[in-house]
């Protein structure tokens, strides 16, 4: 669940979309759509666990090279 534009672009840089992987506060529309984005997720737990152990060194590797870019590594 998320309330701000960052968390949607951390699941852009992670997944390449927000779809799924964010649910905006803001649009909450019916009692049922936390439970069902749960489920999907849920359902996709270990797809998203490989997708984390592939994608989650590259992007901290893309960090410290850009804190060594600014002058802070």
């Amino acid at each position: 669940m998320g309330y701000s534009v960052k968390a949607r672009g951390i699941a852009r840089d992670i997944f390449g979309t927000e779809m799924n992987y964010v649910l905006p506060v803001q649009s909450l529309s019916s009692e049922n759509e936390l439970v069902e984005s749960f489920k999907w997720l849920y359902t996709h737990e270990e797809g998203i666990k490989e997708h984390y152990a592939k994608v989650i060194p590259q992007y901290i590797d893309e960090v410290y090279q850009i804190k060594e870019k600014m002058g802070e590594g």
